[in-house]
């Protein structure tokens, strides 16, 4: 899954259109989307549109409710603070046979949807998972993590609202625990909030709430991640 963007008009005044291109298996659609912008300058554009890009993954969720989608991005060479996406997700549906909260356990993936055991992966773990997927785990977590910014957006019912979008408690721990702790979000009334994480902490890995998520991300993207097995015995 991929998302491409072609800036098709540069910030004029407080307003900029950019065009949004979505690939994916189920979903292939053009949308032009306008939203103001806080300033000309390019990190403010950077941002207007990494929030876009976002907002077109949330709709890709499948679970109920408000949809979530997530970008974690690094400086690029023009020293944009959010100029290069490394890991994108979005709320979604997972299904399992078996979730074992125990250390040593080991998860069952089930091929029946209608199972019981349904979870919702998180737009943010599903962004982690994403980059180490493209970029490898030590990459990730020596050089990348401890550079990114997720940026966070949250849909309203419709799609066609934003939302108050803070990373939830488990979802924050995840980030801190792979070494990303900056983020940015969504809020209902129209602007962008920036967030301190706290301090990086790879012990957080041992914690059920941030592990179980993690591997079950992790084994949907067919990730291994030696970091979380460490964790796991």
């Amino acid at each position: 899954n991929t998302i491409n963007t072609q800036e098709a008009l540069m910030a004029k005044g407080k307003e900029a259109a950019i065009f949004c291109k979505i690939n994916t298996s189920r979903f292939d659609e053009t949308k032009t989307l306008t939203c103001s912008v806080l300033s000309s300058n390019t990190d403010a554009f950077a941002l207007t549109t990494r929030i876009i890009q976002a907002s077109c993954l949330g709709r890709l969720g499948t679970q109920s409710g408000a949809k979530h989608g997530c970008l974690l991005c690094i400086p690029s060479s023009n020293n944009d603070k959010v100029g290069e996406i490394i890991g994108q997700g979005w709320n979604h549906n997972a299904y399992y046979a078996t979730i074992k909260k125990k250390k040593h356990g080991a998860f069952s993936k089930s091929a029946n949807p209608g199972g019981k055991n349904k979870r919702v992966i998180h737009a943010e773990v599903h962004a982690i998972t994403d980059a180490l997927k493209k970029h490898g785990e030590e990459l990730c977590f020596n050089e990348l993590f401890p550079a990114a910014t997720a940026v966070i957006v949250e849909l309203n019912d419709d799609c066609y609202g934003y939302d108050n979008a803070p990373p939830c408690q488990k979802c924050a721990q995840t980030l801190r625990a792979v070494g990303i702790t900056k983020a940015c979000h969504t809020t209902t009334h129209g602007r962008i909030q920036h967030v301190d994480l706290g301090l990086p902490n790879n012990e957080l890995l041992n914690r059920d709430p941030v592990r179980i998520p993690f591997q079950m991300c992790c084994d949907e993207l067919g990730v291994t991640c030696h970091r979380l097995a460490l964790h796991q015995v």
